[in-house]
């Protein structure tokens, strides 16, 4: 037994397409695996949003309040929860890029529900609207699907290799079918393309009769007035 190869060189190329038909089917559940792994729910780290009408500096680390819209008989913005302001990406003088994280949030309070965030300063305190909510998951879906992928074309290449290479009853089947394929009487390309041409005539042949005995049968029941011309 050399590198662990049950009888090595024995049913060498039943063998070969037993694993690559195997190793075809399990692209196949790959492709379908990489597709899912696309649509797994990923936890968020945070939330990034659009802030405009900014007058002065959102600095990182500054813990803020949420506000949502106006409650029941009330004028103004209501808290609905806090978070930690973790980055923020100016575009222009009055607006920008902005990261939350550290959310909490009031119950039956969805994040893309937020209109404005109340920045507490020594000083004063501000009010910054922001919109475009976006959810920040905690890594790249990408790196999700080639794990799964990784994963699968892993365990698939060792059960190919025990089935074909190790197994006994396995291989031993392998071997054995093909010894039986080397006892087939394989006709020669002569023999085929003859086979071929005789049953293209034989085609032919029977889409002729078929269609003189329906154009006959159908002319003589038109001659008869069992069709209408």
């Amino acid at each position: 037994m050399a590198f662990g190869i049950y009888k090595l060189g024995q049913g060498y190329w039943v063998r070969v397409m037993t694993a690559v038909g195997i190793g075809i089917l399990l692209l196949a559940a790959m492709a379908w695996v990489w597709g899912q792994a696309a649509l797994i729910p990923l936890p968020n780290k945070g939330w990034s949003f659009t802030a405009s009408g900014v007058t002065n500096t959102l600095t990182a680390g500054t813990q803020i309040q949420l506000m949502g819209e106006p409650g029941e008989n009330q004028s103004g913005p209501q808290p609905v929860g806090t978070a930690m302001i973790e980055e923020y990406t100016s575009a222009n003088t009055s607006s920008g890029k902005l990261v939350l994280n550290d959310i909490k949030l009031d119950q039956d309070t969805r994040p893309d529900e937020i209109q404005t965030i109340r920045v507490e300063t020594d000083s004063a305190a501000s009010v910054v609207r922001i919109s475009n909510s976006q959810p920040i998951p905690i890594l790249d879906q990408l790196y999700v699907q080639a794990a799964s992928v990784g994963l699968m074309m892993f365990f698939g290449a060792v059960v190919i290799f025990y089935f074909v290479g190790v197994r006994r009853q396995t291989v031993d089947f392998l071997i054995s079918t093909d010894g039986e394929m080397k006892k087939v009487n394989w006709s020669s390309r002569k023999e085929v393309m003859g086979s071929t041409w005789v049953v293209l005539g034989a085609c032919i042949f029977l889409t002729i009769v078929l269609f003189a005995i329906d154009f006959g049968f159908s002319n003589f029941f038109k001659a008869v007035g069992v069709l209408d011309n």
